[in-house]
């Protein structure tokens, strides 16, 4: 039995579809059930990362933990730590109380540069919470870098800028990323979550990619895939100041956040996204972004979230055009 907190996000939709596909019980956290489109051998506990008694119910009798369930906006300061830190403390708690063998944390890349947004300094916030909740527990952390992959609304404006022979970058010329396939680290977070070793470690996982990517690499990806030259045009942070500002005062007066902030400009901006390590233990990902990204693409092309275009990727792109590519 493993327990899922996050499963209808992104992610954790990821990680619903390959606990099925392994044929294991899951039982999941969800704050409006009637919403989630589940697989078989699942169960539902009504509740949020607030609820002490609904999180009692979700770890009672669960094997392992994978706590997904974060937040990626919020208005203030105090809405990231209440979700990403005392949430992922709260979660952690009850697993220790229900005796649970395994708990696997979902943190983020963002948590090792804690002074850059609001939200960096909540993830590395849940990280230190979760550890001394977790006791003598045996825990993970994962700290994945940017995820994208079929079905994800934050990486689509990026695809949308990949896709044209001018692509607006918000960073800098110099900047390198890591990314990752959802696909490969939902394998990972299963994996994980089965395992007994290693206990009380934090790990930094990518696509493979030494040293991650460069935009003009990207770019470059993304030209062969649409047979066309992408040329990466980089936004300077000044113009992106006064929108994140406006954004911050109409979230304060309406109540709900944007991605964009002032906030969030620090990550944005920031030129090393690329992991450090240590990798997970047997962790081998499937794809590369040549691979993620025509198949991708090829999703939010087929979900009509992008045109149609003449020479578009395909979701099989043959091995060649995989190892030829950057």
């Amino acid at each position: 039995m493993i327990a899922v907190t996050g499963p209808g996000g992104f992610v954790g939709r990821a990680v619903m579809a390959e606990l099925a596909a392994r044929g294991l019980r899951a039982r999941v956290l969800a704050r409006d059930p009637g919403r989630l489109k589940l697989h078989l051998n699942t169960e539902i506990v009504a509740g949020d990362l607030a609820d002490k008694s609904a999180l009692a119910s979700l770890c009672d009798g669960a094997d392992a933990v994978i706590h997904i369930a974060g937040a990626i906006m919020a208005v203030n300061r105090d809405g990231f730590f209440a979700v990403n830190g005392q949430g992922a403390a709260n979660v952690a708690v009850a697993a220790v109380g229900a005796k649970v063998r395994r708990f696997v944390h979902v943190s983020s890349l963002a948590a090792r540069e804690p002074d850059l947004s609001h939200y960096a300094a909540s993830k590395r916030a849940g990280e230190h919470l979760v550890a001394r909740a977790a006791g003598g527990m045996n825990w993970v952390m994962i700290r994945p870098p940017a995820v994208y992959g079929p079905g994800d609304k934050a990486t689509l404006p990026l695809f949308v800028q990949l896709t044209r022979r001018y692509a607006l970058v918000p960073g800098r010329g110099q900047g390198r990323i890591s990314l990752l396939h959802v696909a490969d680290l939902a394998r990972a977070l299963v994996d994980a979550a089965l395992a007994d070793a290693p206990s009380g470690t934090i790990h930094e996982m990518d696509d493979g990619k030494s040293g991650g990517y460069g935009w003009d690499e990207l770019c470059a990806i993304a030209g062969a895939a649409e047979g066309r030259c992408v040329q990466p045009i980089f936004v300077p942070r000044a113009a992106l100041a006064l929108p994140a500002l406006l954004a911050d005062w109409i979230a304060s007066l309406r109540g709900v956040p944007f991605m964009l902030s002032q906030s969030k400009l620090g990550e944005l901006y920031h030129p090393d996204w690329v992991v450090q390590g240590p990798a997970l233990p047997g962790f081998s990902p499937e794809f590369g972004f040549a691979r993620g990204f025509a198949q991708t693409l090829a999703a939010y092309r087929d979900q009509g979230l992008l045109p149609p275009r003449r020479g578009a990727a395909t979701s099989r792109p043959n091995s060649d055009q995989e190892t030829k590519l950057p």
